[in-house]
């Protein structure tokens, strides 16, 4: 026979174990961007931060901010008291490298 074949087993219980770290890890990812974007969120009401949440169902993981200013707040290039405008999206940019790291040591923990 010409070409290349394999034959193997799929380890399915590897598999879910790998997508579960994977799955945490992206968890303690989202955690840790909504707690870096806390440290600039605007302060005027006292609303906004407490709005902030992380909702993980299976691999997604979404942060946001639920208060019903947010995104006006968010979206406006003004100076804001105690905080920046675009604070969610900065905190992404800025830490991105870090929030990766994060995450690849959450697969270390399964891979070794």
């Amino acid at each position: 026979m010409n070409g290349v074949r394999w034959e193997g087993r799929w380890d399915w219980v590897g598999a879910r174990k790998a997508r579960d770290e994977g799955q945490r890890g992206l968890g303690e990812t989202g955690d840790a961007l909504l707690q870096r974007a806390n440290r600039e969120v605007p302060v005027d009401t006292g609303e906004l931060r407490p709005s902030g949440t992380v909702v993980k169902n299976g691999p997604n993981v979404q942060v946001a901010y639920t208060a019903r200013h947010a995104v006006p707040v968010h979206e406006r290039m003004v100076r804001h008291p105690g905080g920046r405008a675009k604070w969610l999206e900065l905190a992404q940019i800025e830490y991105e490298g870090e929030f990766q790291n994060q995450l690849g040591r959450a697969l270390q923990r399964y891979f070794g």
